[in-house]
């Protein structure tokens, strides 16, 4: 199964997670991108395994927010290269 590829508002919410300190809610996001509540459950369905793959756990608080624990060294070096440049063709690859 072919992996897919991140759109801009994607890379957004990747950037936004990596940088973060505290938890955030759906709504913060939401209103950050510019889109749904929705939109970004959707984003996080996308992103959460193959984040999950390279080290990184999503923390979840009903009514509190949600952030990313950290991961190994490497999952920092790997958000920042998908984020900053071009995603060749094939995906997260």
């Amino acid at each position: 199964m072919e992996k897919p590829m991140l759109s801009a508002k994607q890379k957004e919410l990747l950037n936004i997670l990596l940088r973060q300190q505290q938890k955030s809610t759906v709504e913060q996001y939401a209103r950050q991108l510019n889109v749904s509540k929705r939109t970004v459950y959707s984003y996080l369905d996308l992103l959460e395994p193959e984040l999950n793959q390279r080290g990184y756990t999503l923390l979840r608080s009903p009514g509190q927010g949600l952030r990313y624990s950290r991961g190994k060294p490497s999952m920092k070096k790997w958000m920042k290269k998908r984020i900053c440049s071009p995603l060749k063709a094939g995906g997260w690859n």
